[in-house]
């Protein structure tokens, strides 16, 4: 994880499971005026991240990321996120 825009945003949970090959990502905001700004961070050290997908959990649709070198740049809203990152 790097790129984490603290101290506005937090994280709470940055778990890996092995037997999944999941990563389990919890994000929460400094305070309720700075929820919903826009912000990024990155999840890096992915051996191919084009084949790697962030879904919230409770939700079905993928969140917004983009490939960076040898990671991805997850974008998302100041907010209290659960993110799990898998391989497609």
């Amino acid at each position: 994880m790097e790129g984490v825009d603290f101290p506005t945003l937090s994280l709470d949970q940055a778990w890996w499971d092995a037997d999944r090959r999941e990563l389990s990502i919890g994000t929460v905001p400094v305070n309720d005026a700075a929820i919903g700004r826009p912000t990024t961070f990155r999840v890096v050290n992915l051996d191919d991240p084009q084949r790697w997908t962030v879904t919230a959990v409770g939700r079905e649709e993928p969140v917004d990321t983009t490939v960076i070198d040898r990671g991805l740049e997850i974008h998302t809203t100041i907010d209290r996120h659960h993110l799990t990152v898998t391989p497609s």
